[in-house]
């Protein structure tokens, strides 16, 4: 399988029996994303219920199957959905529905956390680009 598809499959681990159905299940729901924001412009508030409901499936999903071989790599991930799940719940709370205060409030709340989950993960990928660098060069 990981032959077959390549860095798609490079972090589950296969030889557990729902990691492979975990990973479909996210992707699928990720497309199914897509899908309802290019087809349903004009509801924002049920894109914005169908993404948070997404998140928590895929949280949920997460947490209790743990489709990784490594452990960290489950953690990374846990943390990264929780990050959007946070993101999704600024979108929420940045809507008509409060005031101005409320909302600068939210803004400037949503630039930290973003930038907090963008700064966690070029730390990652940074992280593993020195890795394979200095494997490569010690060989």
């Amino acid at each position: 399988m990981k032959i077959k598809y390549g860095a798609l499959y490079e972090e589950l681990d296969l030889n557990k029996k729902w990691s492979l159905i975990a990973f479909r299940v996210s992707f699928l729901l990720r497309r199914i994303a897509i899908i309802y924001a290019l087809l349903m412009t004009t509801h924002l508030w049920l894109q914005i219920v169908i993404a948070f409901a997404q998140e928590m499936i895929v949280l949920i999903i997460l947490g209790w199957m743990n489709p990784y071989e490594e452990k960290w790599k489950w953690k990374r991930e846990i943390l990264n959905e929780w990050f959007i799940t946070l993101t999704i719940y600024h979108v929420i709370c940045f809507t008509d529905g409060n005031s101005v205060e409320m909302r600068t409030f939210m803004g400037y709340s949503f630039c930290f956390f973003l930038s907090f989950h963008v700064l966690y993960n070029i730390f990652f990928i940074m992280t593993m680009a020195l890795k394979s660098t200095f494997w490569a060069w010690k060989k």
